[in-house]
C-alpha cells in the first residue's frame, strides 16, 4: 500500500491515515479535515483545540470518518439491485465506500475526490457516470460536503443516496438529538414501524421540537424528520453538532450504533430502504448532474439558560 499524508498549513492534527492509496489533508481557519482517497472517507475534523470529532477506530477502517453510501443507502431486498441491464449483488450501503478515489487539494480550503465508472465499478453498478466529492471548510470554520453525480449513461438512473457519519461520544448514555418526527421503521424487525417515543427518552419538548436520548443500541430510520438543520449533543459537557442538508433530498435519518458503550454515534441522513429498486429515489436522466451538499458545524450548549450557540468562538 503506497498510502501517503499530505498536510498543509498544519494546526495540531496527530498523524492520521487511511486505507488508501493516499490520505490528504488541509486546514484553514480554526479547522483541519484529512480524507481517505479509499470510498473519499472523511476521517477527520479536528477543530483547533480539540480531537477528532469523527470516530476512527484503528483496528476497522469500516468503523471510522463518514463514510460515502452511494449510489444507495442501507440494504437492499435480498441483496439484489435491479437494473436495465440485468440484477447485479448489492452490499449495503453501495459501492461508493469501497472504491479508491482519485484526490486533489483544491486551493487553500478544499479537498475533490473523483470516481468514474470504471470496469470495477461496472461489475457492480452498469452504468457510465462521474461523480465528484468536494470537502470544504469555509470562512465559518464550517464543515460542506458537496455530492456530485453526473449520468454519462444511455439511461436515465435513480439514486437513494446517503452519508454514514460516526460522531465522536465521550459518555454513551448522554448523546441526545432533535427531531419533530414521530415514526421510525426498525431494521431489526423487517423494517417494522415503530414510534419514536417507545425507542429513545424524551428530554423536553420546545415548539413542537422534541430533544431525544438515545437508549441501548437503535437501528432506526426515522421518517417525516423535516428540520434542515439536526442538533446533536455527543455526550460531551457543552459540546454540539449541526448537521445541515435537505430533508427533501433525504428522506430518512437513520439513528444507530453497534452496541450501546460504542464510543460513537450513527446520524445518518439517508433513503428510505430499498428505494432504488422502488425507484423512490433522486433520477438523473442522461447528461444530468445530480448535486447536493451536508454541512456539519459545531457550537456550544449552554445548561444556565439551556440554550445552544452556534461557532466556535
Amino acid at each position: 500500500m503506497n498510502n501517503k499524508l499530505t498536510a498543509q498549513k498544519s494546526l495540531t492534527m496527530p498523524r492520521i491515515l487511511g486505507v488508501g492509496r493516499e490520505t490528504l489533508s488541509i486546514s484553514a481557519g480554526d479547522m483541519e479535515l484529512a480524507v481517505d482517497s479509499k470510498g473519499a472517507n472523511l476521517i477527520g475534523i479536528f477543530p483547533k483545540g480539540m480531537g477528532n470529532i469523527l470516530y476512527y477506530d484503528e483496528a476497522n477502517p469500516k468503523r471510522r470518518g463518514i463514510p460515502i453510501c452511494m449510489p444507495w443507502f442501507g440494504p437492499l431486498e435480498a441483496g439484489k439491485l435491479n437494473t436495465l441491464y440485468g440484477e447485479k449483488t448489492a452490499a449495503q450501503h453501495g459501492f461508493f465506500r469501497d472504491s479508491e478515489f482519485v484526490l486533489e487539494v483544491d486551493g487553500d480550503s478544499s479537498i475533490i475526490a473523483h470516481l468514474v465508472s470504471n470496469d470495477s465499478t461496472k461489475k457492480l453498478w452498469p452504468f457510465e457516470f462521474a461523480s465528484k466529492i468536494r470537502f470544504e471548510i469555509d470562512k465559518q470554520n464550517q464543515v460542506n460536503i458537496y455530492l456530485a453525480y453526473t449520468n454519462l449513461d444511455k439511461y436515465a438512473v435513480t439514486l437513494a443516496p446517503g452519508l454514514h457519519p460516526y460522531f465522536t461520544v465521550e459518555d454513551p448514555n448522554e448523546v441526545i438529538f432533535n427531531s419533530d418526527a414521530k415514526k421510525a421503521n426498525n431494521n431489526k424487525s423487517h423494517y417494522k414501524p415503530v414510534k419514536i417515543a417507545d425507542e429513545f427518552e424524551m428530554v423536553k419538548a420546545v415548539n413542537g421540537t422534541k430533544y431525544w436520548r438515545i437508549k441501548g443500541q437503535p437501528d432506526l430510520h426515522i421518517k417525516g424528520h423535516t428540520f434542515g438543520t439536526t442538533l446533536i449533543r455527543p455526550g460531551f459537557d457543552n459540546r454540539v453538532i449541526f448537521l445541515m442538508y435537505d430533508p427533501q433530498v433525504f428522506n430518512r435519518l437513520a439513528i444507530w450504533r453497534e452496541t450501546e458503550d460504542a464510543g460513537y454515534i450513527c446520524i445518518e441522513p439517508g433513503f428510505e430502504q430499498n428505494a432504488i429498486n422502488k425507484c423512490k429515489g433522486v433520477m438523473v436522466k442522461p447528461g444530468d448532474t445530480w448535486e447536493t451538499k451536508v454541512m456539519i458545524g459545531l457550537g456550544k450548549y449552554n445548561p444556565r439558560n439551556d440554550s445552544y450557540t452556534y461557532g466556535l468562538k
